[in-house]
């Protein structure tokens, strides 16, 4: 499989630059590297055969004893890709009865043999063509199965079944632009280079849109049409500061994290999508500017990322996507991850179809949410515990929120504007508790926010001094509140132990959290997936602390516990004789009776999105 390569759009070829990438290709030890940068185009050499006919050049010059009849012309036309003409003067040389040719063929067979192995065209598939000015290298010759097309901003993507595996195979429009376009962008892409000033801006969006209006501007005195401006403009903008044409694949909701790891003097390209699973891109990003793309980063958000600081956490806000970008480099290693964020919260249609829950667990924890009880979400990273928290916010009576998170991930801004009251408090980031900052004090933040009267108080991620204070104002401070939280961990036992082990959590501290929601990965179909691996009620009996597991995923197939459904069992569970307590239910075929509704009211609402769900769920539970 190709990307469309049409003489009329950007990937054309250049005729006088064949013997120019010929004699560049002969200096190169490896294959990846640009072996000329012309007229606005860089060329790399990623070709194995045009690899192998740059070295026959070159061991053309070495031959000794060769006559000029023969040699010149066979270095000429290998030096302009007529491998077909070349063939043809070597086998010449290997028939021929005069002595001088007899003695020359037996002199350098093995180059001669090496000439006829070459294919007879070296095609334009056989080096990668980008512009200049962009910052990834596009890979347009990886093969593989079409399992799906789609548009997603400037950029068509295919999905490839491959022997690598799954590849989003990115076919941006920057390589489909004509001369005039190209030689438009590179243009005022160069005298961006000369703009230091793009870093004194407060966001991402009042950045770009300021480049932008100025770019459309330049294209407009250099005769662009204004529609056509339109779309070069986004094409500058997006490659000067922003991620180029990766930003399309942040556009697809399914898509979870990407990948940026380094390989050489590229940073491989690479993620997690929630219905495919592992992918890999056809993209390379030049090393250099994730560095740029770093200091850009460090000045919208007062956060250094340099050698004494290495690690980065923050949430970034482009204009048609969010993403939290967690990176590491020099001394460590350049890594970077981007999560993408969704504006809206997911459905519980989201995590069905994916096969993350079913019905009846997201039932389960919107009735134990609803009865106040406390939940911590536990699972390794991107296994969907924060996504699963936000969606369980929509299915809460109490509109009063307090989010408390260091790097803000929950959709705040659209759940108030579905009608919830939210407040955020941001943290200091454990990464810098040795800075000077101007984010409240964790433990502060969570006494203050306990007494401050919210019905529902959320953590995002527990980390750091966040651990031991959430504890301890979850069993001293907690009042009548609803408490969710999200933590690095796996299963309820491993989890405690993690958390005894970094933070010094001990089991008496761990139950004070009723429900422990555990989430991880399973190989499903040769490609990993997110599952609910448990739900999980804290059983504190004197010293010993168990873990009952209300919902298990067993062989693929959701196991419910029998004090779900048998009301003996169930009041045999402290979590629930608490819940009785203080629901005003007599007994405990209330509880059932209500759990049973709840579900119903999750099954009838689940299509709708996120507004509509919670609009409609909260009928169901009325009626």
């Amino acid at each position: 499989m190709k990307a469309d390569q049409s003489s009329s759009g950007l990937i054309f070829f250049d005729p006088a630059a064949r013997a120019r990438i010929t004699t560049e290709a002969m200096r190169k030890g490896e294959l990846g590297e640009i072996v000329l940068s012309r007229n606005g185009l860089d060329y790399y050499l990623d070709s194995g055969p045009l690899y192998e006919l740059a070295q026959c050049v070159s061991s053309l010059d070495q031959v000794h004893g060769g006559c000029e009849k023969c040699w010149k012309p066979l270095q000429t036309l290998l030096s302009e890709w007529e491998a077909k003409e070349a063939k043809k003067i070597c086998r010449e040389i290997l028939l021929s009865s005069e002595a001088e040719c007899a003695l020359c063929a037996r002199e350098n067979r093995s180059l001669l043999d090496r000439i006829l192995a070459l294919p007879e065209e070296v095609r334009l598939e056989s080096i990668e063509v980008v512009p200049s000015f962009m910052k990834f290298k596009v890979l347009t010759s990886l093969k593989g199965t079409i399992l799906r097309r789609e548009r997603l901003g400037e950029s068509r993507v295919l999905t490839l079944e491959s022997e690598m595996g799954v590849i989003l195979f990115v076919d941006p429009s920057e390589l489909h632009l004509n001369r005039q376009d190209l030689d438009a962008v590179t243009d005022v892409s160069e005298k961006l280079k000369e703009r230091r000033e793009i870093y004194e801006f407060n966001s991402m969006r009042e950045l770009r849109q300021r480049l932008y209006e100025e770019t459309i501007q330049q294209l407009g005195e250099m005769g662009v049409r204004a529609d056509r401006a339109s779309s070069l403009g986004k094409i500058i903008v997006r490659n000067w500061v922003g991620l180029g044409p990766l930003e399309d694949l942040f556009l697809d909701q399914r898509l979870n994290d990407i990948y940026l790891n380094m390989h050489g003097d590229y940073l491989e390209v690479s993620g997690f999508h929630s219905s495919l699973g592992d992918f890999r891109t056809n993209l390379l990003l030049k090393k250099e500017y994730m560095n740029i793309f770093g200091e850009l980063i460090v000045s919208l958000t007062n956060r250094p990322w340099d050698a004494l600081h290495p690690l980065f956490d923050w949430m970034v806000d482009f204009p048609d996507f969010r993403a939290r970008i967690f990176g590491t480099k020099e001394p460590i290693s350049l890594n970077v991850t981007f999560r993408n964020l969704r504006r809206e919260p997911f459905t519980p249609r989201d995590f069905i179809e994916e096969g993350i829950l079913d019905t009846f667990s997201f039932g389960l924890l919107a009735f134990m949410a609803r009865h106040r009880a406390s939940l911590l979400f536990t699972g390794p990273k991107g296994s969907g515990k924060t996504s699963l928290l936000s969606t369980m916010l929509l299915t809460i009576p109490d509109r009063s929120i307090l989010v408390i998170e260091d790097t803000p991930e929950i959709p705040v801004d659209t759940l108030r504007d579905f009608g919830f009251d939210v407040t955020r408090y941001k943290v200091a980031s454990p990464l810098f508790v040795e800075e000077e900052t101007y984010e409240r004090n964790v433990r502060e933040v969570v006494y203050a926010s306990l007494r401050a009267g919210p019905r529902v108080v959320v953590i995002g991620e527990l980390r750091g001094a966040l651990i031991s204070n959430l504890f301890e104002g979850v069993r001293y401070e907690r009042g009548g509140n609803t408490m969710m939280a999200t933590v690095h961990g796996s299963d309820p036992q491993t989890t405690l132990e993690l958390l005894n082990k970094t933070a010094g959590i001990t089991a008496e501290d761990f139950s004070a959290m009723d429900i422990i929601v555990s989430l991880y990965y399973v190989e499903k179909g040769g490609r990993r997936r997110r599952a609910l691996n448990g739900i999980y009620a804290t059983e504190r009996k004197g010293e010993k602390l168990s873990f009952i597991p209300l919902v298990r995923l067993s062989s693929g197939r959701f196991e419910v516990h029998g004090s779900l459904t048998d009301p003996k069992k169930m009041r045999k569970v402290s979590l629930f004789k608490r819940m009785l307590q203080t629901s005003g239910l007599k007994d405990s075929e209330g509880l059932i009776s209500e759990l049973t509704k709840t579900v119903k009211a999750v099954s009838s609402a689940s299509a709708a999105k996120p507004l509509e769900f919670s609009a409609e769920f909260m009928r169901g539970i009325r009626a």
